[in-house]
């Protein structure tokens, strides 16, 4: 079941004029709430991201390479995707 409640979109990307990995989250149809490129590796980018491995993680369908990981979703049964359906259910 789809929740009703809104999940941040995550995006993993790298900043071409330094080359460090950077993370990104907004929710969708505005700015990004929270940017940070500081990291050297993409492992450290994504264990930043999602240090416990709960966001389902596919690659970018658009033309932008700089982006190179977007998460739209949560694990079924991780914390995070256990805390957006209790949301759900109290606003309803």
């Amino acid at each position: 079941m789809q929740s009703s409640y809104p999940v941040s979109i995550a995006t993993i990307f790298q900043n071409p004029a330094t080359g460090w990995f950077g993370v990104s989250f907004r929710f969708e149809g505005r700015q990004p709430h929270y940017v940070l490129d500081t990291h050297l590796t993409l492992d450290d980018a994504l264990r930043a991201a999602d240090p416990h491995n709960e966001r389902i993680w596919e690659e970018p369908s658009d033309a932008d390479e700089s982006r190179l990981l977007v998460s739209r979703e949560y694990v079924d049964g991780s914390v995070e995707w256990r805390l957006c359906r209790t949301r759900a259910l109290i606003s309803e």
